[in-house]
């Protein structure tokens, strides 16, 4: 018997996925090249594609995707939105701190790693790994906070 993969196991670029936050409240993310995506800062109350300008889309955050086989979160795969350009695709990049091994920043930008100092990631956002479970309980306490704007 072949194990069932997560939705977001390899999503392509543009790849839009509903993500249930609570009952009847759902949470959007797109996904970029990689294992990235833009969690968008809207809430819908039906996992549908949501009527908004893909052009100028609001990236509320960003995050790598990792995403067990056997997380239970409710993601609902709405299709996919193509990205303007391959630059597009990618998401802005962010950095690694030093650890005790590598003694300087990682910095991943268009698919790459290259090493940088404070000066190279000044203004760039720190790279944050999720699960679908992770993700949820995030888009839980936005919606609380009020920072997720509705669609419907």
């Amino acid at each position: 018997m072949s194990i069932k993969k997560h939705p977001f196991f390899q999503a392509p670029p543009g790849a839009v996925f509903a993500i249930l936050i609570v009952p009847g409240k759902w949470g959007y993310v797109r996904f970029f090249r990689g294992r990235s995506m833009a969690v968008l800062s809207v809430v819908g109350e039906a996992p549908q594609l949501p009527r908004i300008d893909w052009k100028h889309v609001s990236s509320g955050w960003i995050f790598f995707s990792f995403a067990p086989n056997k997380d239970a979160t409710e993601a609902v795969p709405l299709g996919i939105v193509p990205f303007d350009d391959a630059e597009s695709e990618w998401p802005p990049p962010c950095y690694d701190p030093p650890d005790v091994i590598q003694n300087c920043y990682q910095i991943h930008e268009n698919g790459r790693l290259r090493q940088g100092d404070e000066n190279d990631v000044r203004g760039m956002s720190q790279c944050l790994t999720v699960t679908p479970a992770q993700l949820a309980e995030f888009l839980r306490e936005r919606l609380e906070a009020g920072e997720l704007h509705s669609v419907d």
